[in-house]
């Protein structure tokens, strides 16, 4: 399943996020649901990390991993430009956001 790692400046962005995780995984699902899945707010993994703005081109940035479906591949841009509008529109937070899409495997616990 996707994994959304989010890199912000402060503490203070990193709490506001917080606070907003739910609806930001609700927007992902729906932005990356293709016809071979449907996906689910509880589907990702959200990591945040705080780290000096410094060598980076925004305060808030987000690489999201996904498989590579290729409606996904088709409108990558499209769902970056889109993601980066709802951080703006909903949360009040400049972003620059990226989609890593390639093949992925799944962990499968197996208990002898």
């Amino acid at each position: 399943m996707p994994i959304i790692n989010v890199v912000v400046a402060t503490e203070e962005q990193r709490a506001h996020l917080l606070t907003h995780c739910t609806e930001l995984k609700h927007f992902l699902a729906r932005e990356l649901s293709c016809d071979k899945i449907e996906l689910a707010s509880a589907d990702f993994t959200l990591w945040i990390f705080v780290m000096p703005r410094e060598g980076r081109l925004a305060d808030v940035e987000l690489l999201i991993t996904a498989h590579a479906f290729p409606e996904r591949v088709e409108r990558q841009d499209s769902a970056c430009f889109n993601i980066e509008g709802f951080m703006k529109a909903n949360l009040g937070l400049d972003a620059k956001a990226w989609l890593a899409l390639c093949e992925l495997g799944h962990n499968i616990n197996l208990i002898s």
